[in-house]
């Protein structure tokens, strides 16, 4: 995109289709944001559960056998996941949002610069 010839139609046209970006990127952000959340929010339950379920004299002897269960595995790798997928969701939200303000701040100086060789 050539700045010097561009018109204020096609930024214009180009600042909606990254408000859009904007808005399908904060939508994917917060649904991966969310499904992170609801697993860390359980995360000491099910920790208790599969504690409770080990055979051992202490709590604590029982909590180090339930992070050595397949299971425990199975929902840390889930977790672990979760986890990247909301921070990638962070970053591209973040990317299209400062997209989203380089064009409108190149509207604004454009603008300014059209208005000044009209008068």
């Amino acid at each position: 995109m050539n700045l010097d010839t561009i018109s204020l139609i096609d930024l214009g046209e180009k600042l909606r289709e990254l408000a859009h970006k904007c808005y399908e990127a904060d939508k994917a952000y917060i649904k991966a944001d969310e499904e992170f959340n609801i697993l860390d929010d359980n995360r000491k339950s099910y920790l208790a559960t599969l504690t409770d379920a080990q055979e051992g004299k202490s709590t604590a002897e029982k909590e180090r056998a339930a992070l050595q269960t397949p299971e425990w595995a199975v929902w840390l790798e889930g977790f672990q996941a979760a986890r990247m997928r909301s921070r990638i969701a962070r970053v591209e939200r973040d990317n299209a949002i400062r997209l989203w303000k380089s064009c409108e701040d190149i509207i604004f100086i454009k603008n300014k610069e059209w208005n000044r060789e009209k008068n």
